[in-house]
Parts: C-alpha cells; structure tokens; sequence
C-alpha cells in the first residue's frame, strides 16, 4: 500500500483469462491485511504493518475483580490493517524483470533444459524414446519488457505525480496514475493520454523481440490498464485505450565531406548517428522533431563539412507500419514529406517516429 489509510489493492484476477502468459489478469480487492514498504538511507526495505485485531475481544472477561477499564485499550479497528499474529510466517516474493533482453520473438524458445518426466511403461526402450521426443516452442511472443528508465524517463514520469494526489482529473494526473500500476500486470513501453468530449483516450506502444516498436498490445493489459484507472477516474469520465500509431520514416542526406577522411567511415559515422538520434528510448509519443537538431549532429560528424539537403520519407506497408504521417506530401508515390514550411516533424498524440531498418532506411551521399 502507499499508505495504511487505503483499503484496496490491485491483485491477480484468477477468473479472467490472459492473451499473454507474461501479463497477469488484475482486479481490486478490499483487504486488511496490508503493510506499507520504504527504503532506509542504507538501502534496505523496511515494511511498517497495521496494529488492528482481526479477533474480536469481550469486555466482559476484564469487569470482574475491580479492573479499571481503559475503553482506549480495547478498541478494536482494522482499518490501518491488522497486525500480524505471534507466531505468524510470512513469505517475501520478489519479482526480477531482464529489460528489453526478456523480449522472444515467437518460435524462439525452443531448447529443453532439465525435466523432471517419469514414464513407467513395461518397456524401458519406449521409455527411452517417449522421454527423448519432448519438444518446446513459443508461439506467441514475448514482448513488453524494458531496461530501467533513463534520468530524462524518471523525470518525465515523476514531475505530475505530486500533483495528483491519488486521483484523477486531469490528463497529468492519468498519465502520473497509470505508472504506478504494478509490472505483473503489464507496462506499456510508450503512452499517451488525450481528452475527447469527457472521453479520455489513451494511446500506447510496445516493444517487440527486436527492440522495434510495436502497435499490437495484448488486450489482457489494456483490461488491467481500464481496471486500474477505474478505481482514480472522475465518475463521469470515460477511459478508452487503444493502440499507438508508428510512422516509420527512411532519410536520403547529401553532404559535403573533407577528402581527407575516409568516405565509407563517414557514411557509416552519419548512419550511426541519425540512428542514435532517432533511438525510440530517447522519445515520447507525440514528441515534434526539428530537423535543424538532427542536421547539427550530423556536421557534428568528424569529416563532414556540410549538410546539403536532407529528405524524409514516409514508409508505409510490406514490412512496415500501415499508418501515414498527417503532413503533406512532395510526392505521393514515394511518399516524401513536405518540410518547407516549418522544417520539422510533427507527431500527434498519439504517433511516435521510428526508423524501423537503419542500415536501408538512411541512405547517405557524399560529395567531396
């Protein structure tokens, strides 16, 4: 609990069902046993537990024998929480996620390690051979997990939570609510929240085995996500969640370059950096990106002496996003993006930018 004052907790909802082993099923549960949990300046965790009695005592056992009654002794209250009983054992369960590293594409998981198989036929050849012929795969993949979040991360996620006091009205205080939400039951890799005619719509975006973003989360999380919110929204709010869009982009840059420098080290250079720069861990959704920031980091490039045009474009099908960018066009076959006007791409609450094949998708030339 965030405090002993609260009396429901998000836990497995073992009636419903899961589209991915990985995400448990949630629900709210009013209990009293609850603890609160801290960290102490040396670094261990310290749990502060109730002190109500979940067994109800008589006063009639202590009006005998001139007892002087101090009601203040015998009042009973669980609603900070019980205390636990003498004698009790507790088990402490922990939870390890391995970051991005956890994410499998399907069909990956398939070596078996040790298994406990007992197979008592009369024949110990068929034996044998009914152990020898255990298979495993993972058809369905497993995605979702991140590496712990970068300073930039930390304060994008913390800087609304004070404000929100454990509710939610505004689109800050949603955005602030739904990280607090435990890792078992799911975490999107990206969010973002929108208001709509009282209607508040959530966008969010997944990681697949690659690292690459993806825009098809398991409904089991987005059941979790709706539920938990249930329980912080306004009671006139509405809370819908879909999935994000991806616009995937590919660059052509023309630039000028020292002939002293070896041009395939700085094709590659510039390559790595426009991929760098374009790192989904380093956005938000909706986030604009400014092309004059991307072009100095390209100058920024040992050997390069200036940019001279750079153009984006809107890769669309096949083995990327089927969603379209909402800026104009220079060329509707090719799907190049008009920037004469700002110079900038502008994502909307719900897209976020990617270069889905970096060694394909940024293509460089080098005139020197």
């Amino acid at each position: 609990m965030d405090s002993l004052g609260e009396d429901k907790i998000f836990m497995e909802d073992p009636t419903r069902n899961t589209d991915n082993s990985g995400i448990k099923p949630g629900k709210w549960v009013t209990v009293n046993k609850k603890f609160v949990k801290e960290y102490t300046d040396t670094g261990f965790c310290k749990l502060t537990f109730g002190s109500g009695f979940s067994d109800q005592q008589s006063l009639d056992n202590f009006t005998t024998n001139q007892y002087v009654l101090q009601i203040a002794n015998f009042f009973n209250s669980t609603a900070l929480g019980e205390i636990p009983k003498p004698g009790s054992s507790m088990f402490v369960r922990y939870r390890v996620g391995g970051g991005t590293g956890a994410n499998v594409g399907s069909n990956v998981i398939n070596s078996v390690g040790f298994v406990n198989m007992f197979v008592n036929g009369p024949n110990a050849t068929n034996n044998q051979n009914v152990r020898g012929s255990l298979r495993v795969n993972n058809p369905v993949p497993a995605f979702g997990g991140g590496d712990d979040p970068t300073i930039d991360e930390v304060r994008w996620m913390t800087k609304y939570n004070f404000a929100s006091q454990n509710r939610a009205v505004t689109i800050k205080d949603y955005l602030a609510t739904i990280f607090k939400m435990p890792g078992k039951f799911g975490v999107p890799f990206r969010l973002q929240a929108a208001e709509n005619q009282n209607k508040i719509e959530f966008a969010i975006l997944g990681l697949d085995s690659g690292g690459k973003l993806d825009n098809s989360s398991t409904n089991t999380l987005k059941e979790n996500m709706a539920t938990w919110l249930a329980d912080y929204r306004m009671i006139n709010d509405y809370v819908l969640i879909r999935d994000g869009r991806i616009i995937n982009l590919s660059f052509d840059v023309d630039l000028y370059a020292d002939k002293s420098f070896n041009q395939g080290e700085i094709i590659n250079n510039c390559i790595t950096t426009i991929k760098d720069y374009f790192d989904v861990k380093k956005w938000q959704m909706g986030q604009n990106i400014y092309m004059a920031q991307l072009i100095e980091s390209i100058n920024n490039v040992a050997g390069v002496l200036n940019v001279i045009d750079i153009k984006v474009f809107n890769e669309v099908g096949g083995n990327y996003s089927l969603n379209r960018t909402s800026q104009n066009y220079i060329d509707n076959v090719e799907r190049q993006i008009d920037l004469t006007s700002d110079f900038a791409l502008f994502g909307e609450y719900d897209t976020m930018f990617e270069i889905k094949f970096p060694q394909s998708d940024i293509r460089v030339r080098v005139k020197s």
